[in-house]
């Protein structure tokens, strides 16, 4: 083992770290500038690790993620607060959740509203349909 070996091996990691540090200085310094530009920092930070990740690994944890706050109760809630006349950000803030996951939260349950009538309104869209029922098979009128 020789001492100019070993030196010259420091001397290269020194170098690594110094670099390293101005580069860390740097990113903050973006990250900064960003902040008193409006940008939240933590989401920038989760956009950064979201995209570099692989992106099946990504959609696997999206899957899951979202498969846990279905368990939850959590989105079904968040939706029921923007039905009721919160804001989706209100909502998101409530909740825990992304202001995104809210609103796509939001969209699903109006559609489900749209889509899946009131039980008054099947009963009045099956009575429109379908001739009076005569007293005697009418259970109602025996009551």
């Amino acid at each position: 083992m020789s001492a100019e070996r070993l030196k010259s091996y420091i001397d290269r990691i020194e170098r690594l770290r110094a670099e390293k540090r101005t580069i860390a200085e740097d990113e903050r310094d973006l990250f900064t500038e960003a902040k008193s530009s409006g940008y939240d920092t933590k989401a920038l930070r989760r956009v950064l690790q979201r995209r570099a990740m692989d992106p099946s690994e990504r959609q696997t944890l999206d899957d899951l993620v979202d498969a846990y706050e279905v368990a939850l109760g959590v989105k079904a809630e968040a939706a029921r607060m923007v039905a009721q006349g919160a804001t989706v950000r209100e909502a998101a803030k409530a909740t825990g959740l992304s202001v995104g996951s809210v609103s796509a939260a939001a969209r699903v349950q109006k559609t489900r509203i749209i889509e899946q009538p009131t039980v008054q309104k099947t009963q009045e869209i099956e009575q429109a349909d379908m001739p009076p029922m005569p007293d005697f098979l009418d259970k109602r009128a025996s009551a």
